[in-house]
C-alpha cells in the first residue's frame, strides 16, 4: 500500500522484521533499514502482504501463519498479535509464498526443480471487489489520425465517428509492442 519493503529474518529461534521506506527505496543508494519487531515464528523462508495490505503471510516448511491486519494498524502492531496457521501443501522444502495479485486467495512453491505451483483460493468474507475490465485487451478503437483539429465535439457521446479508422488495441506509432500503427 505504501511501497515500503518489509524484510523477515530467517533465525533459528525467532524472526526480525525490518522495513525500508518508500522514499529511501526511491533515493537509491545505502539504505538503513529501520527494526519494526521480532516475532516467534523461526526460520522464515517467504512471506508477503497482500495488495490491499489487509493480509500478512509468513512461512517456513510446512508451516504458514496469517495475520489480519486493519487500516489502522501498523505492520509492527499486527504481527505483535496473534497470527493464525493457514493450510498449505506438503511440499519436498516449501520456500515461497505470495498472494494473488487481486486479493483471490494465495500461492506456495517449494525449492528444486519441476515443483508444483500451488494455489489457495480465500473462503473467507474479506475477499476484496474484484476488478472490472472495461476494455478488454485487443478491442477495437476507432480513431482519428489526420492531424487536424477537430474541437471538442468529438468528445459528446452523440458525436459521429463511422469516417474515423478502426483498429485492435494497442494502438502506438510502430515502436513494435502494438496492433494497430497509427500514422500522425
Amino acid at each position: 500500500v505504501t511501497g515500503d519493503l518489509i524484510i523477515a529474518t530467517k533465525l533459528t529461534n525467532s524472526c526480525r522484521v525490518y522495513r525500508a521506506s518508500r522514499a529511501q527505496l526511491d533515493a537509491g543508494g545505502d539504505i538503513t533499514l529501520s527494526f519494526v519487531r521480532e516475532i516467534s515464528f523461526f526460520k522464515v523462508s517467504g512471506g508477503d502482504i497482500s495488495s490491499d495490505g489487509r493480509l500478512i503471510v509468513l512461512r517456513r516448511g510446512g508451516t504458514v501463519w496469517l495475520w489480519n491486519r486493519s487500516a489502522a494498524q501498523t505492520i509492527g502492531y499486527a504481527l505483535g498479535t496473534t497470527g493464525k496457521s493457514v493450510p498449505v501443501a506438503d511440499e519436498p522444502n516449501g520456500e515461497a509464498i505470495g498472494f494473488h495479485p487481486t486479493g483471490l486467495g494465495y500461492f506456495t512453491l517449494s525449492e528444486g526443480l519441476n515443483q508444483t505451483n500451488y494455489y489457495y483460493r480465500r473462503t473467507d468474507s474479506g475477499v476484496p471487489r474484484q476488478p472490472v475490465v472495461l476494455i478488454p485487451p485487443g478491442a477495437p478503437w476507432r480513431y482519428h489520425d489526420r492531424g487536424t483539429d477537430l474541437g471538442t465535439a468529438w468528445r459528446g457521446l452523440s458525436y459521429d465517428d463511422s469516417a474515423w479508422s478502426e483498429g485492435a488495441a494497442q494502438l502506438g506509432y510502430g515502436q513494435g509492442d502494438e496492433r494497430t500503427t497509427v500514422s500522425y
